[in-house]
């Protein structure tokens, strides 16, 4: 009965210590103001699995993430109420690759930025495991984005969930984009989104 008591003392003590291991760090484009990083990437590379990032808004570059963290933009469509004062945290792609399983994206504003070789506003590839949740973002794509503003390659057990994913872009004589591309995908569930396309909503 001791034993049994000691081990179940030493279990809880060290959950606890691991929860009080996860961190929450702030970052602001706007280095006149007060937060942990200016970069998202750098705040990517700098902390560790668990530990959650608040982005204020403004424009950060390409980020690639590999690890499992939580990423809470302020959100978007800020125009219609810009007595608000605040705008979005808009990131010019944005990648999860292995490692970022059971991370989280939410509240940011996702554009394609093919400079990097990536067509996708959000890539996720190669990631299998942990839940990935990509929840009440806003993805939107440019005239070449046959690969889809949102893709997932070879990656599996993701949740898309109240996003907002635009790719209307289309103007005469120039490739239509898709919106969501799979490939090599599985346990994908799509929940509540809004979905345009001037091409196709999913390309599988």
């Amino acid at each position: 009965m001791m034993k049994n008591l000691l081990l179940t003392l030493m279990i809880t003590l060290f959950t606890v210590s691991f929860a009080w291991t996860q961190t929450t760090y702030t970052v602001n484009s706007d280095a006149t103001n007060i937060a942990n990083f200016s970069s998202l990437q750098q705040a990517v590379d700098s902390i560790s699995n668990g530990d959650t990032l608040l982005v204020a808004g403004g424009a950060y570059g390409y980020t690639v993430v590999n690890k499992s963290i939580t990423i809470i933009g302020p959100g978007y469509f800020y125009g219609a109420n810009p007595q608000i004062g605040v705008g979005a945290a808009v990131v010019s792609g944005m990648k999860l690759e292995s490692g970022a399983e059971g991370t989280t994206i939410m509240g940011m504003k996702l554009n394609v930025n093919n400079s990097v070789g990536q067509w996708s506003a959000l890539l996720i590839s190669g990631v299998n495991g942990g839940l990935v949740n990509i929840q009440r973002n806003y993805m939107v794509g440019g005239p070449f984005d046959d690969e889809g503003v949102l893709a997932i390659i070879g990656s599996s057990n993701i949740l898309l969930s109240q996003n907002f994913i635009n790719n209307t872009y289309g103007p005469a004589g120039v490739t239509t984009p898709n919106a969501i591309k799979f490939g090599g995908a599985a346990s994908i569930t799509l929940r509540n989104n809004i979905i345009l396309s001037a091409k196709k909503l999913i390309l599988n």
